[in-house]
C-alpha cells in the first residue's frame, strides 16, 4: 500500500460474547448486539457491557441476524423469525422460501431475505407482506443490504446488484474475481466484498466502480459502512478499518482465533464474529478522545503525588514542633 496511515482512531477489545459454537453473524442497535451461531441459537447481549439477556434456540443453526431499534430477524433454514427485544416469542414469520435462507437485512420496517433459491424477498413489518421478489441471479444470494428505498444484493454468480423495494433493478456490478460474500449500502456507496479478498466500493448512482482495496489474504465474507466506517471481516482471522479516501488499510483488528465471517459497527462500537464460537466487542476511541482519557491519567497521578507528599510531610514534623508540644520553651 506505500506509505502507511495514520489512523485518526483506535479500536479496543472490552469484552467477548460466547457462543458453543461458530458465531455466523452479528448486527447492534443503539442498546443491543444480536448474534447468531452454529449452536443453533440466537442471543441478545446489552451494547453498555457486553452482558446476555436473551438466548433463543432454534432447529437449524443461525446463518444471518438483522435488527432494527425495536426489533430483529433470525435467519435459521427456511424460516425468518421476527422478534422483538422485550418480547422473546417469535412475533411472526417470514417463509416465503422454500429453500435456506443465508442472508437477511432490516431498514426500518422493511426486511430483505436472500436465499439459496437465487432470489431475495423484500417484506413490510409488522405483518410480513411481500412488497416484491428479487429476480435475476443466477446463483443463490448470500448477502443482501437495504438501506431507505434500495437494495443490494451478492451472489455466488459473482455479481451484486442493486434494486429498487419494488422490484426494479437498477444496476448489476459485475467484475468480482470469485462470490460475492458481503455488501453494504449508503446513499452514495456499494461496497462488496469477494472471495477474491478485494473490497470495491461503486458509485450507488452511476453503477461504476470506483475502488478497489486491497489489504486481505483471504476471503472477505463481509463489510460494513455503519457509523462513518468502512470495515470487512475475512477468513484470514482479521477485520480491517479502512480509509475510503485514500484506499488504506486505517485499523487492523485481530486477536480471535478463528476465520471472522461478519462485522457490523457503529460510531462508537464495532463487533466480528468468528468461527472460534465467539463475537468480540471493540469499543471506538478518536484521536481527541484519547488525548482526553490521558490527560485525565496525568491529572489523577498528579493528584496522587500531591497526596502522597501531604503525608510525607505529616509524618516529618520539624524538631520545634515537637519541642513546643511538650514544653519545651
Amino acid at each position: 500500500f506505500g506509505r502507511p496511515h495514520v489512523p485518526r482512531f483506535m479500536f479496543r477489545h472490552v469484552a467477548t460474547l460466547a457462543h458453543g459454537d461458530a458465531v455466523l453473524a452479528v448486527a447492534l442497535s443503539s442498546e443491543y448486539i444480536v448474534t447468531g451461531s452454529k449452536d443453533r441459537t440466537a442471543r441478545v447481549w446489552l451494547l453498555s457491557s457486553g452482558a446476555q439477556v436473551l438466548s433463543l434456540a432454534k432447529e437449524e443453526p443461525v446463518v444471518s441476524v438483522a435488527c432494527s431499534e425495536l426489533q430483529f430477524l433470525a435467519a435459521s433454514g427456511s424460516r425468518v423469525d421476527v422478534h422483538t427485544f422485550d418480547d422473546p416469542t417469535t412475533l411472526r414469520s417470514l417463509t416465503q422460501h422454500t429453500n435456506s435462507v443465508l442472508a437477511v437485512a432490516l431498514d426500518g420496517n422493511v426486511a430483505v431475505a436472500g436465499s439459496k433459491d437465487r432470489t431475495a424477498t423484500v417484506c413490510s413489518l409488522p405483518l410480513g407482506t411481500v412488497m416484491s421478489t428479487l429476480v435475476g441471479h443466477s446463483r443463490a444470494v448470500v448477502a443482501v443490504n437495504v438501506h431507505g428505498d434500495k437494495v443490494v444484493t451478492g451472489s455466488k454468480d459473482e455479481s451484486a446488484a442493486l434494486w429498487l423495494t419494488s422490484g426494479e433493478r437498477l444496476h448489476v456490478f459485475e467484475g468480482h474475481g470469485d462470490w460475492v460474500y458481503g455488501v453494504s449500502l449508503t446513499l452514495e456507496t456499494v461496497a462488496t466484498g469477494c472471495r477474491d479478498g478485494v473490497l470495491r466500493l461503486w458509485d450507488t448512482n452511476t453503477g461504476e466502480l470506483a475502488q478497489e482495496l486491497r489489504g486481505h489474504s483471504d476471503c472477505v465474507y463481509a463489510v460494513t459502512q455503519g457509523g462513518g466506517h468502512l470495515a470487512t471481516a475475512s477468513k484470514d482471522s482479521s477485520a480491517i478499518l479502512w480509509d475510503g479516501a485514500t484506499g488504506y488499510p486505517a485499523h487492523g483488528l485481530v486477536g480471535q482465533a478463528g476465520w471472522i465471517v461478519d462485522v457490523c459497527a457503529d460510531e462508537h462500537h464495532l463487533i466480528t464474529a468468528s468461527t472460534d464460537g465467539t463475537a468480540w466487542l471493540w469499543s471506538c476511541q478518536t484521536e481527541a478522545a484519547r488525548e482526553v482519557v490521558a490527560l485525565k491519567k496525568q491529572i489523577q497521578l498528579l493528584q496522587q503525588e500531591n497526596e502522597a507528599l501531604k503525608l510525607q510531610a505529616r509524618q516529618k514534623k520539624p524538631p520545634w514542633i515537637t519541642r513546643v508540644c511538650c514544653g519545651d520553651r
